[in-house]
Parts: structure tokens; C-alpha cells; sequence
């Protein structure tokens, strides 16, 4: 196991929020259950569950190396092979013996969908959990705003020009890779240019709730040139639990997310942005979000004299 790796691992685990919230919804959900967690890692989340009363867990990891310590860990905590089954693979490829009473789970990152979480508990969902079963995570509300992180401004003109004006050397090759990469950032109120709006509303137990999200519009307030969106979410663990990743909620490992588009949005005042987040669907561990975003200039907006509203949306077109 590399060091990146266990550092990975430790930034999880040091998460007080996070670990607090799983420890609290898992002694409420998973006691006198048989559950299946789906990204084992090193096992915390199965070593709460069997410390609050699970009567067995089978454990799905795709890292054999983080599942070999994750069953080490679980026998030197005194449960055998009869109640913690380590089941290496990506969770779509793995049969289980039996039906679950509990999906447990926690494949989000920084702008939520980034680890598959759509596909795999979608599938889980459908092949391991027995009627009346329990998702836990249970719900997931996702929202999006238009934003220019300094940080992520900063990295861009590395790139872009600040090695070419120091150096000679010309590496704008890599903005390509940081255009599409999905940032973890701290994001600043200033740095925001909109409120935030709702992009997704998941019941993880409702299949239509799957679906592609529907284009979120913005109406700008003041002249700006949008690099891209921020991601914050509020994820409900089970009745009572839940974990927000605002700016100015209680920190979390995860931050908040930034997708970038590939040229800078520029709009006036009144004008309105058409966001349309696109998530690829695909069996792979990790997914990448991307943005579309289709400017309606303010004299195209109606005005409370014409009836308000937006005018009806072409098909956004790549920003």
C-alpha cells in the first residue's frame, strides 16, 4: 500500500463530521441486521457495524491490499470469517450469498457522483438489498453554483502562461487535464457569483431518482466571468443523521467540489446561465462531471411586465 494511499486513508478517517455522523446512523440502522458495506477501505464502517450489534457483514473492496488490513483489523477486533466475509472486486462483478438487510455505503467525494455513487448503489440496490432493506446513505440532496475559485484560477495561469513567462516553456498541454479533472476546494462566499440551487434530489431507494439531473439556471446579479461551478452537499445517513459540506458548515474532508468549464462564461447583469451538468454513465470506479452552460442575454429574459420567466432552453451547448 503506497504512502499516498494510507494518506488518503488517515484524511477519511481523521474526519471527526464524517466519522461521528456514520458512527451515529450505523448504532441507529444496523444492530440484529445483516448488512453488506460497498468500498471497505481499512474497515471502519464494518467494525461499527458488528461493535453496534450486525450480525454479519460482507465487506466489498476493489484494493486487496486495503481489504487484507481491513480483515486483519476486524479479527484482531474479534470478528471471524463468520462475521466479517471480505469479498474482493468492484462491487458489480460480486455475488453475495444471500439478500441484505442493510447497503451500507460512503462512495462520495467532493462533488458527490465522483466515485459512481449513482451506478453502484443503484445496482446494490437492485441485486443485494431483500425487500424491506435499508440504503444507508438514504438520501442525497446536491447543489450547484457558479463560481471562480482563486485557487483554481491560480493553477490554470501556472500553466497557461506564468511557466511560459518565467521559463520559455510552453505547457499549455495540461490544461486540458485540469479543465476536466473535479477539484476538491475550500470555496470563499466571495468567490461564488450565485446562490446555491438545488441540482439533484436522490432517494437512493426510488429508481426514477437516478436520473440525469434537469438544467439548473441562474440569474446573474452582477457582470462576471464564471470558470465553472462549485458542488456542495447534504447527505442523509438514515432519519435524523445527516452530513452538509456548505462553506461555514463544520469541515469536512471532502470540502467542496469544482468543475471547470473549458472557456470562462462571461455574462451581464440580468443575464441568465443555463447550467446542465452532465454525469457519465459507465461501470468505472471514478467519474468525472462536466458542465454545459447557455447564456440568455437580459434582453432576452421577460420582464414582470411581459409575464417573467425564461424563454425556452436549445440544447446547452458545450461552455
Amino acid at each position: 500500500m503506497s504512502e499516498g494511499t494510507i494518506h488518503h486513508y488517515q484524511t477519511i478517517m481523521a474526519d471527526p463530521v464524517r466519522m461521528h455522523a456514520y458512527l451515529e446512523a450505523i448504532r441507529r440502522v444496523c444492530p440484529g441486521r445483516v448488512v453488506c458495506e460497498i468500498g471497505v477501505g481499512l474497515g471502519p464502517l464494518s467494525l461499527m457495524a458488528l461493535q453496534a450489534g450486525a450480525r454479519r457483514v460482507y465487506g466489498i473492496e476493489v484494493d486487496a491490499a486495503a481489504l487484507e488490513v481491513a480483515r486483519r483489523v476486524l479479527r484482531r477486533n474479534g470478528f471471524d470469517q463468520s462475521r466479517f466475509v471480505p469479498l474482493h472486486g468492484a462491487s458489480h462483478r460480486v455475488e453475495l450469498p444471500e439478500r441484505v438487510d442493510v447497503v451500507l455505503s460512503e462512495i462520495l467525494n467532493s462533488v458527490a457522483f465522483g466515485e459512481n455513487a449513482l451506478f453502484f448503489l443503484d445496482d446494490a440496490r437492485r441485486r443485494f438489498l431483500a425487500p424491506g432493506g435499508v440504503l444507508l446513505p438514504r438520501a442525497l440532496d446536491v447543489h450547484v453554483a457558479l463560481a471562480s475559485p482563486a485557487t483554481f484560477l491560480a493553477e490554470r495561469d501556472f500553466w497557461g502562461r506564468q511557466l511560459r513567462a518565467d521559463y520559455g516553456m510552453d505547457y499549455r498541454d495540461m490544461l486540458e487535464f485540469v479543465n476536466t479533472d473535479n477539484q476538491m476546494l475550500s470555496i470563499l462566499p466571495d468567490e461564488l457569483f450565485t446562490p446555491w440551487q438545488l441540482l439533484k434530489r436522490i432517494d437512493f431507494a426510488r429508481p426514477g431518482d437516478y436520473a440525469p439531473p434537469a438544467p439548473v439556471v441562474f440569474q446573474l446579479e452582477k457582470p462576471c466571468s464564471v470558470a465553472g461551478f462549485a458542488v456542495a452537499f447534504e447527505v442523509e445517513l438514515c432519519s435524523g443523521v445527516r452530513i452538509r459540506t456548505f462553506p461555514g458548515d463544520a469541515p469536512t474532508h471532502w470540502q467542496q467540489g469544482f468543475c471547470a468549464f473549458h472557456e470562462p462564461v462571461r455574462g451581464e447583469t440580468g443575464d441568465v446561465l443555463a447550467l446542465q451538468v452532465l454525469i457519465p454513465r459507465s461501470e468505472a470506479a471514478r467519474v468525472y462531471l462536466q458542465g454545459r452552460c447557455q447564456r440568455i442575454p437580459a434582453e432576452r429574459v421577460a420582464g414582470p411586465e411581459r409575464g417573467g420567466g425564461v424563454p425556452p432552453l436549445a440544447a446547452p451547448t458545450p461552455a
